[in-house]
């Protein structure tokens, strides 16, 4: 659900959120007074972020996220006419500078799907994250990794509007050209460089004009 929420998160961002995920063992119980701790020399040793002024900046990524939002859709099967839930990532950080580390706490609606980490949710692998550039090649690799559910190779056709809304790019990006050149190509050559998945499309058309994507991944 997480996987396929809408949202936008700046890479390092992400990196944050990662990181966090990383922490949970095995049958941990998260709660909303569940902290995760971060250090600033996790983003330089993990993602080779610069280490000048490493702590100003992972506090900056990380104020930036307490006021990021992700809607998460059909989040409960029980009740069938709720079409959406729109939360926070985080709804508290803790600042400790002498120790260059922050604490992040998540918010509770988001945090069912945390505690799903050892089974329904989709795993990360920082190793394959690390080197990329792009936002979108991030985004990407989740929702292939989420589309793939266990299987070596999947075929999934999408809307381009869906995948946008996917990308919370609703409304950006009229033209399909700018579209593949600054988000479709960009986050796929990410995911073919230093991932361990291989993609490929296929534009789909309604008449002239390409109002589908086909994917295919292979693991």
């Amino acid at each position: 659900h997480v996987v396929e929420a809408s949202y936008r998160l700046s890479l390092n961002e992400q990196r944050l959120i990662l990181l966090c995920i990383q922490q949970i063992k095995k049958g941990q119980a998260i709660t909303p007074s569940t902290g995760f701790n971060i250090l600033a020399t996790d983003l330089i040793e993990t993602f080779g972020v610069s280490s000048k002024n490493a702590y100003s900046d992972l506090k900056e990524v990380a104020d930036v996220l307490f006021n990021r939002f992700l809607t998460i859709y059909r989040p409960d099967p029980e009740e069938p006419k709720l079409e959406s839930t729109r939360t926070r990532w985080i709804t508290a950080i803790d600042y400790i500078p002498s120790e260059g580390r922050l604490k992040l706490y998540f918010a509770p609606k988001v945090i069912p799907y945390i505690s799903m980490l050892e089974g329904q949710f989709t795993r990360y692998n920082l190793a394959y994250i690390a080197p990329m550039t792009s936002v979108y090649g991030v985004r990407f690799y989740e929702l292939f990794k989420c589309w793939l559910m266990g299987n070596k190779t999947v075929t999934k056709l999408i809307s381009l509007d869906d995948l946008k809304e996917l990308l919370d790019l609703k409304g950006q990006y009229p033209s399909i050209k700018d579209f593949k050149l600054k988000v479709l190509d960009r986050g796929l050559e990410d995911v073919n460089q230093h991932t361990d998945l291989a993609v490929s499309y296929e534009n789909k058309r309604t008449g002239r004009k390409i109002t589908r994507i086909e994917f295919t991944i292979i693991s």
